[in-house]
C-alpha cells in the first residue's frame, strides 16, 4: 500500500511536469522533466545491482530458555554493495513445532555502504516445546520507495527450545505443602532434607521417620518420599518420564491439552531441578520411538541423560522438548533393563503426561 502511494505521487509529479512543459515556454520545465524520468531508471536499475549483493541472515543469539523470557530473533544484513541500502523488510515465519501453528514477522532495516546492520524482533512463546525460524521474504526498497526487489535469505532453520520454568512448579508445591500442613519448618528436624549423607530416594513406607521424608520433592511427585542412607554410592538414581498420548492431535486443537503438556514439562524439570539442588546426581529417562523408527529399529528408543549441574540440567531439558511425544507405548522398565542390563538404578519417581504429569504410584526398583 505504501509502495502504490509512492508509486502514485511521482507519477502525478511527472505527469503534473509534463504538462507544465507542454503549456509553458522554457527549458527548465523540460530539464525537469527529464530529471523525473532519469531518476526514476535510475532507482530501478540501481536496485536490481543493489539486491544482488545483500546477504540477509536469520539467527538466534538465544537457543533456548524458559517460557517466561523472550524469544530474540536476529536479522543479519550485510551489504557488499558501494551502494547503501536505504530501506529493507526482511520477513520470517515463525512456527510451533507440536502444534503446526504458524506466524508471519516482517524486520524494517537499513544497511550502509560496504558494511552490516542487526534486525531484532521479540517473541513471547506461550507454551513449552520448539519454535522453528524460517526465512521468508525480503525486499529492498529505493530511496523513495517506488520500487522494490526481492531477494533470497540466507538458507538455515534455527530453532528455539522453549523450556518448562521450573520456578513456577516448585513455588507452586511449597503452596501445597502449606495447605496440606507438611511445612518443613514444623518438623522440627529438617536433618531429611540433606542429602549430604543419603545415596537412595524411596517411596514411603510404614513405619519410616517422619524426619526422613523429603517434602518438597513429595510435593512434586504427589506421593511421599523417603531419603535413606546406603552403602551402594554406585545406585543410578532415575526420574522415569512416559511420554506416551493417546491423542497427539489434540495438542493443536485444544489449548488445555497444550496446557497440560505445559505442566507436565513443568513438573519434570522442577523434580530434577530439586533433586540437583540438594546435590543429587541423577539421571531423567524417556523413550524416543521415533527417532528408533529412523535410524531402521537399531537401539531401543530409551533416552538418558545425566544431570549433575545447571548445564546438564538444561542440557536434559531441552533434549526433552525436542522430544517428539509418542503415540505409541513404551515399556520404560524394559527398555531401560536391556540397554542397561548390568546396573543397579533406584527410581525416585514416575511422571506420566496421560496423568497430567501426576506421578504414578509404584514401587521402588532395583535393577541389575
Amino acid at each position: 500500500m505504501e509502495r502504490m502511494k509512492s508509486k502514485a505521487g511521482y507519477g502525478a509529479v511527472v505527469v503534473l511536469t509534463l504538462i507544465i512543459a507542454l503549456t509553458h515556454e522554457g527549458e527548465f520545465p523540460r530539464f525537469l522533466l527529464g530529471f523525473e524520468v532519469v531518476l526514476a531508471a535510475a532507482l530501478f536499475f540501481s536496485l536490481k545491482v543493489l539486491a544482488g549483493k545483500i546477504e540477509v541472515h536469520f539467527r538466534l543469539p538465544v537457543l533456548a530458555d524458559s517460557r517466561s523470557k523472550e524469544i530474540v530473533v536476529e536479522a543479519e544484513i550485510v551489504n557488499h554493495s558501494i551502494l547503501p541500502v536505504p530501506a529493507l523488510t526482511a520477513g520470517f515465519i515463525w512456527e510451533d513445532v507440536i502444534s503446526g501453528e504458524r506466524g508471519t514477522v516482517q524486520m524494517p532495516a537499513m544497511a550502509d555502504s560496504r558494511g552490516r546492520s542487526v534486525a531484532r524482533f521479540r517473541l513471547r512463546a506461550g507454551h513449552c516445546g520448539v519454535i522453528r525460524v524460517l526465512p521468508g521474504e525480503v525486499w529492498v526498497k529505493d530511496y523513495l520507495a517506488l520500487f522494490r526487489r526481492k531477494t533470497a535469505p540466507a538458507p538455515g532453520n534455527p530453532e528455539y527450545a522453549v523450556l518448562p520454568d521450573w520456578t513456577e512448579a516448585e513455588a507452586g508445591s511449597a503452596e501445597k505443602r502449606q495447605r496440606t500442613g507438611g511445612s518443613e519448618e514444623a518438623d522440627g528436624d529438617r536433618s531429611g532434607d540433606d542429602y549430604s549423607e543419603i545415596r537412595d530416594i524411596r517411596p514411603y513406607r510404614r513405619g519410616d521417620a517422619r524426619h526422613s521424608i523429603h517434602w518438597k520433592l513429595s510435593a512434586k511427585m504427589e506421593d511421599l518420599m523417603v531419603r535413606e542412607p546406603s552403602d551402594t554410592a554406585d545406585t543410578a538414581v532415575l526420574i522415569f518420564l512416559d511420554l506416551y498420548t493417546a491423542d497427539k492431535d489434540a495438542l493443536a486443537r485444544s489449548d488445555q491439552a497444550r496446557s497440560e503438556l505445559d505442566r507436565f514439562y513443568e513438573r519434570a524439570a522442577a523434580a530434577s531441578h530439586r533433586l540437583l539442588t540438594d546435590g543429587v546426581r541423577h539421571y531423567v529417562v524417556w523413550a524416543d520411538l521415533e527417532e528408533q523408527e529412523k535410524r531402521a529399529g537399531s537401539g531401543n528408543g530409551i533416552v538418558r541423560y545425566e544431570v549433575r549441574d545447571e548445564s546438564s540440567f538444561r542440557g536434559m531439558l531441552t533434549a526433552l522438548v525436542h522430544t517428539p511425544l509418542s503415540s505409541r507405548r513404551a515399556d520404560l522398565d524394559l527398555l531401560y533393563k536391556e540397554r542397561f542390563s548390568d546396573e543397579t538404578f533406584r527410581e525416585v519417581g514416575r511422571l506420566s503426561l496421560e496423568a497430567g504429569g501426576s506421578r504414578k504410584r509404584e514401587k521402588t526398583k532395583t535393577g541389575k
